[in-house]
């Protein structure tokens, strides 16, 4: 999620926002011409049911509009992106496009504001979620609460070892001489697989590699997000010669092609993120998530001067019996069956439990 100021200039080396498109989990390009974006005001309710339009739709280039070369990244590019008479709040981009002939629609949602500090805008939840729980500008101002959702957001991922959101990046593992490897974090597509040099065809009808992502169709039982990984599958002779099936080959044994083990020979590039399915190519930050974020920001509201509101906020939900005469408090020690001690708050540790990331535990 990102917070965005009004008037603000986005470009393709230096985007504001962007997308990356792709087709049933491989980065790849859109059809020429078919990628567009729509900004649109869903600031209040009534505008949630009937969005009024505040840019677009823009036709993207898919030359001058690509980020840095990349396959399958685009900006959308505005100046500026966001017009200065834009009312402060939650907005949606829009994007449309076609891989052949098949169309393809995603939505992100982002907050207009007068201004965005340098170095604040990310998290999992926006400023607009806090107005709409009545949190006024008087009891949190904007840049706190930008600096709060930001650091917040940090600590869930340090806690759960894990990322909410759509990230490209690379990541370089161990060979271990078998033919499945495990990467760590949830797949959503893949752009490319190399053992040191050597590509792996991710190509969607390519018999060279499984990906298990299935989670992004909604299937999660099992769920792939738990275990991410990727596998070369077991073959035959007549299919790794490229001949054709015969009874001579039918008792030949299968042929495990496998990851060399060596360190760090692996390299795998995509987006990776533990997302929800929502029908789109990416999904979405899971609701319990964005209401973990909200949760412990709201434990940070009271300034540190404020011992009183302070102490209620992070320690109110363990206090189990109050003596106001005596002056006595005690405090409550169970924890709640299946609930890891993460925050010491039962509420958020509940929300939290499901999605924190095994430790992995080697040997040497």
């Amino acid at each position: 999620m990102a917070h965005l100021a009004r008037g603000a200039v986005s470009t393709a080396a230096a985007p504001l926002l962007s997308l990356r498109t792709c087709d049933r989990g491989v980065v790849s390009d859109p059809d020429a011409g078919s990628l567009t974006w729509t900004i649109v005001d869903v600031t209040t309710d009534a505008r949630e049911l009937s969005p009024s339009t505040v840019a677009g739709p823009v036709t993207v280039d898919l030359t001058a509009d690509r980020i840095a070369d990349a396959t399958g990244h685009f900006a959308a590019v505005g100046n500026p992106l966001i017009p200065s008479n834009a009312e402060d709040g939650a907005h949606e981009i829009r994007w449309s496009w076609t891989v052949d002939g098949k169309t393809h629609t995603y939505a992100e949602r982002f907050d207009v504001l007068e201004g965005v500090p340098r170095g604040l805008g990310g998290g999992y939840a926006l400023v607009s979620d806090f107005r709409r729980e009545d949190v006024c500008e008087e009891g949190a101002s904007t840049v706190r609460l930008l600096r709060l959702i930001a650091e917040q957001s940090q600590e869930i991922e340090r806690w759960t070892r894990r990322w909410f959101e759509p990230r490209f990046m690379e990541i370089r593992v161990d060979g271990t001489g078998q033919n499945t490897l495990l990467l760590g974090q949830p797949i959503i597509a893949l752009s490319s697989v190399k053992i040191v040099d050597q590509p792996i065809a991710v190509d969607f009808d390519s018999d060279e590699l499984r990906v298990y992502n299935r989670h992004l169709t909604g299937m999660l039982e099992p769920d792939d997000r738990v275990s991410p990984r990727i596998s070369l599958p077991l073959l035959r002779w007549p299919y790794e010669l490229g001949g054709t099936w015969s009874g001579l080959f039918s008792s030949s044994p299968s042929i495990r092609r496998s990851f060399p083990a060596y360190e760090q020979n692996v390299r795998v590039e995509g987006i990776f993120g533990y997302t929800d399915p929502d029908g789109t190519h990416l999904g979405k930050t899971p609701d319990a998530i964005r209401r973990a974020t909200m949760l412990l920001v709201q434990r940070r509201l009271p300034s540190l001067a404020d011992t009183d509101a302070a102490f209620d906020a992070q320690e109110g939900h363990r206090v189990k019996r109050i003596k106001t005469r005596d002056q006595e408090i005690e405090y409550d020690q169970r924890l709640v069956a299946g609930t890891l001690a993460i925050t010491g708050d039962p509420t958020i540790d509940r929300l939290l439990t499901p999605f924190m990331s095994a430790l992995r535990v080697g040997s040497t």
